[in-house]
């Protein structure tokens, strides 16, 4: 495994410092492409599990959710899925999970309950500002997880964040 860059580690160190002292307002981190923030949000769910915390990882497309699970893979963590087409492994206490799908099997349908994430990761933050990403948010907020969000599209972000406290 390649090391991490010194932005990385910075921002790694920052946030489990804000983790630590039991900040609790949404966070989002914003870099380009290539920068290495699928990278830095598994070194964050190795550091939560590290400590016994559940951790979510949101996605909002098929193709993300894929992804963002093959990276964990790479990285040797063991996770479940909780999207359409792919069988629940509710057990596992870490999750990449659709907005989509979490929204239809715990607000619509009620089948699932939330995940009991202490760590919630969202990606693609900048287009998860909608009132289905926010309620899934807030009901994390209200449970004293600590949500994180992480883009390469910095538009309109401040007004999501703060709507969310």
């Amino acid at each position: 495994m390649n090391p991490l860059w010194p932005h990385q580690q910075t921002a790694i160190a920052e946030l489990t410092g804000l983790m630590e002292a039991g900040y609790r307002e949404p966070v989002c981190l914003t870099g380009p492409c290539g920068s290495g923030k699928s990278r830095t949000m598994a070194e964050l769910i190795k550091w939560a599990s590290e400590r016994n915390w559940a951790s979510v990882l949101y996605t909002n497309r098929k193709l993300l959710t894929e992804q963002i699970s093959g990276v964990l893979y790479d990285h040797e963590i063991s996770h479940g899925i909780r999207a359409a087409e792919y069988l629940p492994t509710p057990f596992r206490s870490v999750q990449v999970s659709s907005i989509p799908t979490e929204t239809s099997r715990v607000h619509r349908s009620g089948k699932w309950q939330l995940h009991n994430a202490k760590l919630v990761l969202v990606d693609e933050a900048h287009s998860q500002g909608g009132p289905t990403a926010e309620r899934i948010i807030r009901d994390h907020l209200a449970a004293g997880a600590f949500v994180l969000g992480f883009t390469a599209t910095p538009v309109d972000l401040g007004h999501i964040y703060k709507r969310l406290v």
